[in-house]
């Protein structure tokens, strides 16, 4: 039997592993998902000052989220746009984790979403009454694109 131990990168293959199959399952993203994570984080995120204040847009609240990841160096060369009314885009340069784990090349995940961009979609759903999709991420080498939008209605 090999007695090494689990790398950080194995570690990091293996929960991605769990969360793009459990991802793939999905047809989209659900509402729920984003009230499960939106109620943790002011426990995880308040100690660093985040916190939703209904008088802030989405580009503050988010770019405060973002630049906390900057900060502890787990994300690089980011950038949250608006691209219309509606349309958000998030790209990240590169990310610690597929760095350190190589998630990207060695799962290649297709119909999957980047953790950070669930996370900024559960942000905008704080904010807004109207659904909140966030779309398949596209997995570059080392980084990611994600395209986040609000519906007027319950269903789009």
């Amino acid at each position: 039997m090999n007695m090494d131990k689990l790398s950080e990168k194995e570690i990091i293959l293996l929960l991605h592993s769990v969360l793009y199959a459990i991802q793939d399952s999905m047809n989209e993203t659900d509402r729920r998902i984003f009230l499960f994570i939106s109620k943790r984080l002011p426990d995880i995120m308040g100690k660093f000052g985040f916190s939703i204040d209904k008088s802030k847009s989405i580009e503050e609240h988010v770019h405060s989220f973002l630049n906390l990841l900057e900060d502890s160096g787990y994300i690089e060369d980011v950038e949250f746009k608006k691209e219309d009314e509606k349309s958000f885009r998030l790209k990240i340069g590169k990310c610690l984790l597929e760095d350190v784990g190589g998630v990207h090349d060695i799962l290649r995940p297709k119909k999957a979403y980047c953790p950070y961009s669930l996370i900024v979609g559960s942000i905008i759903q704080e904010l807004v009454e109207n659904r909140v999709v966030v779309h398949p991420s596209i997995f570059r080498e080392n980084g990611v694109i994600a395209d986040i939008r609000i519906y007027r209605h319950a269903h789009a």
